[in-house]
C-alpha cells in the first residue's frame, strides 16, 4: 500500500468514526427529550405525534449508521483491490 492509500484509508475511518459518533450523540439527545413535545409544537403537533417522529428519527439514524458504514467498507475494500 502506498503513502497516498494509506493516507486515504485512515482520513476515511477518522471520517467515518466521527460521522457514527455523531449520530450516536443525535440519537442520544432524541431519546433524551422524546418524552414530551416542547412548548414551541404546542397546536401544531400533539404528543402521539412527536413520539412518532421521534421514533422515526431514531429508526432512520440507525439504518442511515448501517448503510453508512457498509458504504465505508466497502470503499475501503476497493481501495485495497485496486492497489492488488
Amino acid at each position: 500500500m502506498t503513502t497516498l492509500e494509506l493516507i486515504f484509508v485512515v482520513t476515511l475511518a477518522l471520517k467515518s468514526g466521527a460521522e457514527l459518533l455523531l449520530e450516536k450523540l443525535n440519537r442520544g439527545q432524541v431519546i433524551q427529550f422524546s418524552d414530551k413535545a416542547p412548548e414551541g409544537l404546542n397546536g401544531i403537533m400533539d404528543d402521539e405525534t412527536y413520539a412518532k417522529s421521534n421514533l422515526y428519527t431514531l429508526a432512520k439514524s440507525r439504518f442511515g449508521s448501517v448503510t453508512y458504514t457498509h458504504l465505508t467498507l466497502q470503499t475501503n475494500r476497493e481501495v485495497k483491490i485496486s492497489v492488488v
